[in-house]
């Protein structure tokens, strides 16, 4: 996926004159680099494919070649995207996953310090909206990763998505000549980037002492030894080719400086001056080197690439880089004297960035040069290099003397539909609002950044620094304006949608170490296609065997729409996990269950399906599928409601005498959910335990019977095993679940009385119960084995009692209600074995009722 510089903005901004009669130095924007290190840069090739690989074994390659770097800091950022393909049988499937790293190798005895390191692959997140669930993904801008790098707190606007920097200790290490040691070790987080997922990886080192090459690799294979050294047993780094440049429109290299550029402006303002007015720049760049007063201007682009707005392009932000590449010889024409010929690449506005000849280029192929110099006096646009200064921050440095009678206010003003990061700070470094980022969107928005008081009769010195993440848009429009009243940026900490549940466990976890077995014995087709990709593919088991498809996109589908075809199979397996039939139902799917048999899909674009052991597939209304937790029953949501069948024909809803799941997820034999502090775990989708932690959930794992939040705070869910209680065609959810007694079903009297009707009321001093309504009233006392009914007192079979602060009751008392209490003699589900008889007066009311824990079900049906 390329990155396209894009300034695709209305006529917004007007080039204007200064509203200052002032000297236009004071005004004029010129960013000069702020040194004090090297910043390393490596985007390219950015789609690496299986000919990048470290491990080829054909012709193994390193991405990137930094070589003999000597002492000096260095902030160094590194972004690729997987997009290897397997080729199987003529057809595509996605690759292998892989590891990208950085690793150290010592020309001499080399002391190095590690200050930060950051690293960041999108990850998709189970989300709840509506009663549903969904994945999404996390940002491709990798906000994360600049958190951990600046140690700043970020916050994005109109959202509750707060990056809070990981705690990082300064490690130093020391190498001695021919050692080498990779970044990985010191990443906690470091994973493989999965197809066709991308990768931000950071790292600020010093070189001390010594000498050392950094070089960046790929690579499928990676170890780490009982004692925590890492390898990369498939890798011959002796004999890895240089990493080349590969012309794709981005570029590698170093910069003679740290990732950042800063420019100074002053101001003084005025009661003249009316709020809401912009305050002017004056920007130069190749096109206009006599400079342009303007209300707005743009960053982040290369006036060469693009003719649009040129007369607002500030062009000084941009870094110059520089790559040694011995393979550059090669693409000079036969014409081009030797002492023209170099070995180095140039990335800046000044030279295109072309690699092999291009019959296009109005130049014959013997006098070619490669990486040749641009002309101001021709279209470039193609060839130019699509600079955007991404991870560079851009600092302006302002001093404004506020001449007014009030206070006034210094609005950073942004156009774009990038994700860019600001901050702003006063001279001395200290935060003056909220670091923010902007959020990610399709078009293009308009947003304030930061706002500044400025005092009045006063001068105020500050620092607003704006930083384009990786994968955004570049070109961003940039405004100052004065305002009356400041403007705090706008959060939303209730944003639904935005709402994470970091559900760290599926169906895949639970089959991991099952799958892993199968495949050892699968035909070579499965083992092609799964291995090296497991960790990718959303797995359930059914009783004919496995459904499987690839998951790594569905939190974010249509920004991969492209891969869908390769992406989007969904593979029916065999119960020795050979793959019988492969599926496409046209568009991505984005989830998956199995019930009663069958295989449910969820797609993005084509609506839901169900398929059968033969792969046959019909449409199915609804968008919420059923979840089978192998124990016969499933579970779905319907307009808001708990679902549960036991036969796969006919669903009830569920009423929940308390805490009602948001969502219902499932992993191996249990329902679950999680939603900020609060988790819940089922057997079979009624009864349900909950607990509230005191801090967020950031990880669950599970068992057979139970789960686990943060490592630490374990559910155990009811027996599965627990009789289920249908009245009037409603499942009974009991916070405190039926217990069964010398053969007799206990339940809870509350939620059963009320449920019909009736009110309930509890003596304190004899704990008796009493239900109101239906034309009776019934009176139940804990271990007394008499009841009263309508003030006649009965004697009881089986004698009530409290537990979990709930009174329980015998079942047969029911039948004083004009209740029937029916046996379902559905396949699965055994029989109540016994007769209830009504009756009044000093008589036994009714039998025990012989329940069997076995799925067993009570069915009452009200007269």
């Amino acid at each position: 996926m390329k990155k396209i510089i894009a300034a695709a903005l209305s006529a917004l901004f007007l080039v204007g004159q200064p509203v200052f009669a002032q000297a236009d130095k004071m005004h004029d924007l010129k960013f000069s680099p702020v040194r004090g290190g090297k910043f390393i840069y490596c985007n390219n090739i950015e789609e690496l494919k299986s000919a990048d690989l470290a491990d080829d074994p054909e012709n193994p390659v390193y991405i990137m070649n930094n070589e003999n770097l000597s002492p000096d800091r260095y902030v160094m950022y590194v972004s690729h995207f997987n997009r290897i393909v397997k080729n199987i049988y003529g057809s595509e499937y996605p690759g292998e996953d892989i590891y990208i790293d950085a690793v150290f190798f010592a020309k001499e005895d080399t002391e190095i310090l590690l200050s930060r390191t950051a690293f960041d692959v999108p990850k998709n997140n189970f989300t709840y909206l509506n009663y549903e669930t969904i994945q999404t993904e996390e940002s491709w801008s990798a906000i994360q990763a600049y958190a951990d790098m600046s140690g700043d707190v970020i916050k994005t606007l109109n959202s509750n998505k707060t990056y809070y920097p990981k705690q990082q200790k300064p490690e130093k290490f020391l190498l001695k000549k021919g050692e080498r040691v990779f970044l990985s070790r010191y990443i906690e987080n470091f994973s493989a980037v999965a197809y066709p997922k991308h990768l931000l990886m950071a790292a600020d080192f010093e070189i001390l002492s010594g000498k050392a090459d950094v070089n960046i690799f790929a690579a499928r294979k990676r170890s780490i030894s009982e004692n925590g050294e890492i390898s990369y047993p498939t890798v011959d780094f002796e004999n890895c080719r240089f990493g080349s440049y590969k012309r794709d429109r981005t570029q590698k290299g170093i910069a003679d400086s740290l990732p950042a550029v800063s420019a100074s402006l002053e101001y003084t303002i005025d009661d003249t001056l009316a709020d809401g007015k912009f305050l002017p720049v004056t920007v130069y760049n190749r096109y206009i080197p006599t400079g342009n007063n303007c209300l707005a201007w743009n960053t982040n682009i290369n006036p060469q690439e693009t003719a649009f707005r040129r007369n607002l392009i500030a062009e000084s932000d941009l870094l110059s880089f520089k790559y040694r590449d011995p393979n550059k010889i090669s693409y000079y024409g036969k014409n081009v004297p030797d002492n023209e010929k170099d070995d180095i690449w140039i990335f800046d506005t000044s030279h295109s960035d072309t690699a092999e000849y291009d019959p296009a280029l109005n130049i014959a192929e013997d006098d070619y040069k490669p990486n040749y110099p641009l002309s101001n006096s021709e279209n470039n646009s193609g060839y130019a290099c699509n600079l955007g200064n991404y991870c560079v921050t851009t600092q302006y440095r302002l001093k404004v003397i506020n001449n007014s009678a009030r206070d006034r206010y210094f609005d950073y003003i942004v156009s774009s539909a990038a994700n860019i990061i600001v901050k702003a700070t006063d001279k001395d470094g200290t935060l003056l609002q909220t670091v923010v980022s902007k959020g990610q969107t399709n078009t293009n928005t308009t947003d304030t950044m930061a706002s500044i008081r400025l005092a009045a009769g006063e001068t105020t010195e500050f620092v607003l620094e704006m930083t384009l993440p990786v994968q955004n848009y570049g070109g961003q429009y940039n405004q100052f304006q004065i305002n009356a009243a400041k403007t705090e940026p706008t959060f939303d900490e209730n944003a639904e949608s935005d709402r994470i549940t970091p559900i760290l466990i599926d169906n895949s976890k639970g089959l991991a170490a099952e799958i892993d077995a199968k495949l050892e014995n699968a035909n070579e087709k499965t083992k092609a296609i799964f291995c090296g990709n497991e960790s990718n593919m959303y797995v359930v088991a059914t009783d004919w065997g496995y459904a499987a498809y690839n998951k790594t996109i569905s939190g974010n589908p249509y920004l991969y729409s492209y891969y869908w075809g390769i992406t989007g199979k969904i593979y029916l397996l065999d119960k020795n996990f050979n793959i019988t039939k492969e599926l496409y139902l046209g568009s991505q799917p984005i989830e998956m269950t199995s019930a009663n048999g069958k295989i449910y899909i969820k797609t993005i674009e084509n609506g839901s399906f169900s398929i059968d052991s033969n792969g046959q597939t019909a449409p199915r209304p609804g968008y919420i599928l059923p979840r089978d937790n192998q124990s016969g029953r499933a579970v779905r949501i319907s307009d808001g409601k708990i679902t549960v069948s036991t036969d796969g024909k006919i669903s009830f809803p569920v009423a929940f005498s308390g805490t009602v799941p948001p969502f219902v997820e499932c992993s191996s034999k249990l329902y679950y959910y999680a939603e900020g502090k609060r988790f819940g775990i089922s057997a079979d989708g009624v009864y349900w335990r909950h607990a509230v932690l005191d801090t967020n959930i950031s990880s669950l794992s599970a068992s057979d019977t139970s789960l686990t939040a943060n490592g630490e705070n374990t559910l155990f869910a009811y027996s599965q095993n627990t009789p289920l209680v249908l009245l009037n065609d409603e499942f009974l959810g009991f916070d405190t679940p039926p217990q069964i007694r010398d053969g007799e079903l206990f339940i809870p009297m509350r939620m059963v009385f009320e449920k019909l009707g009736m009110q309930i009321f509890r003596d304190n001093d004899t704990k008796a119960v009493t239900a109101v309504g239906r034309g009776r009233f019934i009176t139940l006392t804990p271990e007394s084995d008499t009841a009263a009914v309508n003030g006649v007192e009965i004697r009881l079979s089986s004698v009530p009692f409290e537990s979990g602060g709930r009174m329980f009751m015998p079942i047969s008392v029911l039948s004083n209600m004009n209740l029937s209490i029916d046996d379902i003699t559905e396949e699965k589900v055994r029989k109540i074995t016994a007769e209830i008889e009504s009756g009044f007066g000093d008589i036994e009311c009714g039998a025990k009722v012989d329940v069997l824990l076995e799925n067993g079900m009570v069915k009452l049906t009200a007269k």
